[in-house]
């Protein structure tokens, strides 16, 4: 899997490379030195322009009713009497009617003023950026901007070439395996997505991870063959976290809601990492999980991110209280992880909303 994304600046049409990690975020073009948005995933979700709210210096929107020279600041030129001097256009001039009286003047139409973004209350060692649509993008002031470099074109025609020859070689090992499996027979199955326990960057099942967030993990009666997979992705994920995410993992099932820490949010070290996962290795699975209760009081933390980790089904109920969750705090995301689904899920119709759908014989094969 690449760790890295290729995006095209708004300005100057370069093609850019950034790491996967900065996903979501903000960063700068090595070229232009424009700010842009850092899609999720560039070939569904449009890069955009963004800058900062009020910034010293910002330009402000044209006023139609100025003329050209005032819009631009370049000087007015002036008579001996010193009243502006119109253009003079190349038709004569109109005579005035007669009786002295003069044409009315034309009825001016007042200037559209743009809506701006709400912005949130100022926070340490936070920053907001706005788009050109109108979104607010929070970025930690601790990491800084990120530089997204120029692809060199020779790489990108050395990487066509090497992909024309892997699509090959590929056809031809495809072609082979199917001549050994029509003689020999099926031997298994093996899984072909690539796992998520290889990315790295901070990620839970393949979420990546925001600067705070809390982690629910649905330990009822039916999760006992999940814990495993649930060490793991705590292991693995949070090792490539950057340094200042905080994090809190919470065990929800019968008997109610265990935090880890129980003090809150904390900023992960190796040993807050080791402790989060083998707390939930040795969870004991018993009754039904309230997912919904722990889902509001996660968002109550005011984290930047909710991801709640579950199987089988979702219930409306618990789909009713992330909607909730979402309006209520601006600034949330809420991911879903589905182990083995009963049914699909649908997720609430917000771009701060996922989920992603897990089979077990395929985290057997991850974990191998």
């Amino acid at each position: 899997m690449s760790d890295t994304l290729t995006l095209q600046c708004p300005s100057c049409t370069d093609n850019l490379e950034i790491d996967i990690g900065f996903a979501g975020g903000v960063c700068r073009c090595s070229s232009c030195g424009t700010l842009m948005t850092v899609p999720n995933d560039p070939r569904t979700e449009k890069v955009e322009r963004v800058s900062r709210p009020d910034a010293p210096g910002s330009p402000s929107p044209a006023n139609p009713s100025l003329s050209p020279q005032a819009q631009t600041g370049a000087p007015i030129q002036t008579t001996a009497t010193g009243r502006p001097e119109s253009p003079r256009p190349n038709a004569p001039s109109a005579q005035r009617p007669p009786g002295g009286t003069s044409r009315p003047a034309e009825p001016t139409v007042p200037t559209p003023v743009a809506k701006k973004p709400v912005l949130p209350p100022p926070q340490k060692g936070v920053e907001y950026f706005t788009t050109e649509s109108g979104r607010v993008i929070t970025v930690s002031t601790r990491k800084g901007i990120p530089t997204a470099r120029k692809v060199k074109r020779a790489a990108i025609k050395a990487g066509v070439i090497a992909a024309f020859i892997v699509a090959m070689l590929l056809m031809v090992g495809g072609a082979v395996a199917v001549i050994v499996m029509m003689e020999s027979g099926p031997s298994g199955t093996q899984n072909t997505k690539p796992s998520p326990f290889d990315i790295q960057a901070g990620n839970c099942f393949g979420v990546l991870l925001k600067d705070s967030v809390v982690i629910v993990l649905d330990t009822g009666s039916g999760s006992s063959g999940y814990l495993k997979a649930y060490k793991t992705a705590l292991n693995k994920g949070l090792e490539h976290v950057y340094p200042g995410t905080r994090a809190q993992v919470v065990l929800c099932n019968g008997d109610g809601i265990t935090r880890v820490p129980t003090s809150g949010l904390q900023d992960i070290n190796e040993k807050n990492r080791l402790t989060m996962a083998e707390t939930a290795e040795n969870a004991k699975t018993k009754g039904e999980a309230d997912l919904g209760k722990a889902i509001s009081e996660a968002a109550n933390a005011q984290p930047d991110q909710v991801i709640v980790v579950t199987n089988g089904a979702v219930d409306s109920a618990t789909q009713d209280v992330i909607k909730s969750a979402l309006d209520g705090h601006k600034w949330l995301r809420v991911d879903l992880v589905v182990i083995d689904p009963a049914d699909p899920t649908p997720v609430p119709g917000s771009e701060r909303s996922s989920v992603t759908f897990i089979n077990s014989s395929d985290l057997r094969v991850w974990m191998r």
